[in-house]
């Protein structure tokens, strides 16, 4: 057809927070332990499947062949029209540890779009173009590490993930460590074999400014320590269970072997 393919990702919002807490769970480990090897028996048998498959298969090659032309057109046609569309979207780290310090980092991204343009950078569709030229706009990307309480509270709603996303009051609040960005890569691609360069891009961009001050240093020291202690308590849990097993006898060592 004539119409291009569109993909459209909108309203995607991730809070993370921090694990407290550690508990080994000696029930839950062996039935994964179980399921990894299950897994792994599975994907054994598929290959075993695919080899067959390939082996009966080897007669139709020459049939396939002959399809594979029509099939890279259609794919090439289909790729040189694509449309992407990315809105609204927020991840958001929430550490709420010390109630008096609370922080909130995140990553913000109100637009993204994709699409296949002529040579003037205006949309269109293309049939067996010689160039292909592409646009990529960008629309209000930024990155934040709240520690002021009002903007570093943890979120109770998806409406307060979205307000972040289009509301100039509440961006306001923000404490940025990238301040919003907004621009245009457009890029030309030479599909003759002969061509040189292949690739051709240009950025445009008003301002990219990043910005740190003393209180978000602080806090991202303190953030790395508190995951730098995290990693060591698992790792203690972990070593714990490790002597049981190798201190443990035969009968004992074999509840955690399936």
């Amino acid at each position: 057809g004539s119409q291009p393919v569109q993909l459209e990702l909108e309203n995607i919002f991730i809070v993370v927070e921090p694990r407290t807490s550690f508990e080994y769970n000696e029930e839950r480990d062996k039935k994964k332990a179980i399921k990894d090897k299950i897994d792994k028996l599975n994907s054994l048998e598929e290959i075993k499947l695919e080899m067959t498959q390939l082996q009966q298969n080897s007669s139709t090659q020459a049939k396939e062949k002959e399809d594979a032309g029509f099939a890279a057109k259609l794919a090439e046609k289909v790729l040189d029209n694509i449309q992407i569309s990315i809105k609204g979207i927020h991840i958001r780290y929430e550490d709420n540890t010390d109630t008096e310090k609370p922080i909130s980092l995140g990553i913000v991204l109100q637009e993204l779009s994709a699409h296949t343009t002529d040579s003037k950078w205006v949309r269109s569709f293309q049939v067996d173009a010689q160039s292909t030229f592409k646009q990529v706009s960008l629309n209000n990307l930024f990155m934040y590490l709240n520690t002021q309480p009002a903007a570093a509270r943890p979120v109770s709603s998806v409406s307060d993930l979205s307000k972040l996303i289009n509301s100039s009051e509440y961006t306001n609040q923000c404490e940025f460590l990238l301040r919003p960005v907004s621009g245009h890569v457009r890029c030309r691609y030479h599909k003759s074999p002969i061509a040189s360069p292949k690739f051709r891009f240009q950025v445009l961009v008003d301002t990219i400014a990043f910005t740190l001050n003393e209180t978000q240093y602080n806090r991202m020291l303190q953030l790395l320590s508190f995951l730098s202690v995290s990693q060591k308590k698992n790792n203690i849990y972990m070593t714990k269970f490790v002597d049981q097993f190798r201190e443990g006898t035969v009968t004992e060592r074999n509840k955690y072997i399936t």
